[in-house]
């Protein structure tokens, strides 16, 4: 059974300022970067984080490629294959299972999907039918507009083999619980929502992504170790002196459900000396005075590049 416990990072693609073409040199030194850090579990490109609505299929292709290749096996690598329809999936899959990955994350289907529950399990039973992987699924109601209830879960996983785990990036927190509870005696259950990460955890939940892991890999990695080793001060004092302020900085974003934290992240990377790029549209960057509210944010919380990065970014 794939292990699920620890950090796992949702990578952010990196895309050059002005041509908007992937930056496969720098997401390779991203990906070096977490591959040598303690903190890190594994590591899940082309997820939302990832802007995989925004990439093509043969630059995904690539992503996995670089991902797999700069990981050098020292790390569980999960592999977005979502798409709305089944061929794309299965070629995807199929590419990151021939690439090393060692499962896919899948999104359920959108656009036709809202109340289609049948239709999604035919959709899982054809992929799983024609790939060689074990399939991750990414319960993300607010976009997808399918919810991975428990109970639609538990229909799913008596239908549909080579299902390995669920991501549940409900903000539901009740929800959350319920999964952790009934879907996690069948299969590992990760916290999808990093708002809501310490909540999970402390609901059972043995394992969650980050999307702030990008640049902060041991801080995060130190925060579940210390829920997993019952040092229950240090792990909430790393999420609410941590985590929080970070998630928080665009509140009503969050709560919309709007993916601010993906520019954020990315500019996070910038300030950093890392390769984190700009965003594909419809995203659009940090306003001046988000880059300027985030910049004192990253003084308060002091997160300083690091000599390393620094000396990475000045040889490029």
């Amino acid at each position: 059974m794939l292990d699920l416990t620890g950090i796992h990072v949702t990578t952010v693609t990196p895309f050059r300022e002005k041509s908007l073409e992937l930056d496969i040199r720098g997401l390779a030194e991203n990906i070096r970067f977490l591959s040598e850090s303690k903190g890190v579990t594994g590591i899940v490109p082309l997820g939302t984080v990832g802007e995989f609505p925004s990439v093509s299929t043969e630059e995904r292709k690539k992503v996995i490629e670089a991902v797999l290749d700069s990981a050098s096996g020292r790390k569980t690598i999960i592999a977005g294959v979502s798409h709305t329809n089944h061929v794309e999936v299965i070629e995807l899959a199929r590419h990151a299972k021939d690439c090393g990955a060692d499962a896919a994350l899948i999104v359920p289907p959108t656009y036709y999907m809202k109340d289609n529950d049948e239709g999604l399990i035919n959709f899982l039973e054809i992929v799983a039918s024609k790939t060689d992987i074990g399939l991750v699924l990414y319960n993300l109601p607010q976009t997808a507009r399918t919810n991975l209830t428990p109970s639609l879960m538990m229909k799913i996983l008596e239908r549909v083999p080579g299902i390995v785990g669920l991501k549940d990036g409900t903000k539901d927190l009740s929800q959350l619980a319920e999964s952790i509870k009934v879907v996690g005696k069948r299969i590992p259950v990760v916290v999808g929502a990093e708002e809501l990460m310490y909540y999970g955890l402390v609901a059972g939940g043995k394992g969650a992504t980050s999307s702030i892991a990008n640049y902060s890999p041991d801080i995060v990695g130190d925060l579940i170790q210390a829920h997993l080793t019952g040092n229950h001060q240090r792990a909430h004092s790393l999420y609410f002196d941590f985590v929080v302020p970070l998630r928080h900085l665009e509140l009503a974003s969050v709560m919309q459900g709007i993916p601010i934290q993906i520019a954020q992240t990315k500019e996070t990377m910038n300030l950093l000396g890392m390769a984190g790029g700009t965003v594909r549209p419809p995203l659009v960057p940090l306003s001046t005075e988000q880059k300027i509210r985030l910049k004192a944010l990253m003084d308060q919380l002091k997160i300083f590049p690091s000599a390393r990065k620094v000396e990475a970014k000045m040889s490029n």
